[in-house]
């Protein structure tokens, strides 16, 4: 399951994330993540899992897109983007590796506060 949290004053866009994360939902909130950043103009993004967040491991040539998908995305590539993930919560190491290899450009924080620290400092 996953929400979008606008925050106008902040130009912030939030997704939160929770329970078993598919990867078809994983490609339906990164597509409504580029389109909330591209109707409000926000330049910060703050990708939340809850405690309780399971992302699927997904087959190579899923992770393969969506990591191309995070790092060339143009819309994508005018933002901050910080991740919140707690200890235990399982996400995709492979989309992570290949995205970063590829130029990605976000941070991920073990708390909110941290998180929210980095993307409003700049």
């Amino acid at each position: 399951m996953h929400s979008i949290v606008l925050d106008a004053h902040h130009a912030l866009v939030e997704m939160i994330l929770d329970g078993e994360i598919l990867f078809a939902e994983r490609l339906a909130a990164f597509n409504e993540i580029v389109a909330a950043v591209e109707e409000t103009g926000a330049t910060r993004i703050l990708v939340t899992y809850e405690a309780t967040a399971r992302v699927e491991i997904a087959r190579f040539e899923y992770s393969n897109v969506m990591a191309s998908s995070l790092a060339h995305d143009p819309t994508l590539s005018r933002c901050r983007i910080a991740y919140v993930t707690p200890t235990k919560v399982r996400v995709d190491s492979v989309t992570e590796t290949l995205a970063y290899a590829r130029g990605f450009q976000g941070e991920r924080f073990g708390n909110r506060d941290a998180a929210l620290e980095w993307l409003l400092a700049a």
